[in-house]
């Protein structure tokens, strides 16, 4: 297992209107729990759009996570040093190449 990926990560988007917050807790026991967030710019009410639990494998440079409900999803991924502010970050690549950039919490 891959004990750089364990630990928390979140992807926060700001704007103007609406907040959102994607959160990934990759724990030792190869389980991991994924939660996506939205709220309104200037309330502390959050709704939760997606909650998913299951597994996860990362391989070499593979990173499969398989939901307990859904289709099993796999991509490129790494840990590096943001080039930019210097703080860790995890990059998954998606299939359509885009990068999914995630920090630690």
């Amino acid at each position: 297992m891959a004990t750089a990926l364990l630990g928390v990560w979140v992807q926060d988007d700001t704007g103007p209107v609406l907040t959102s917050r994607k959160r990934y807790h990759f724990k030792p026991d190869g389980s991991y729990e994924f939660v996506f967030t939205s709220r309104n710019t200037g309330s502390l009410q959050q709704n939760v759009l997606v909650r998913e639990e299951g597994t996860f494998t990362a391989e070499a440079n593979r990173l499969t996570i398989s939901p307990k409900a859904g289709r099993p999803r796999s991509f490129p991924w790494r840990v590096e040093k943001d080039p930019y502010v210097g703080d860790v970050r995890l990059v998954m690549v998606l299939p359509d190449g885009t990068l999914d950039v995630y920090y630690r919490e």
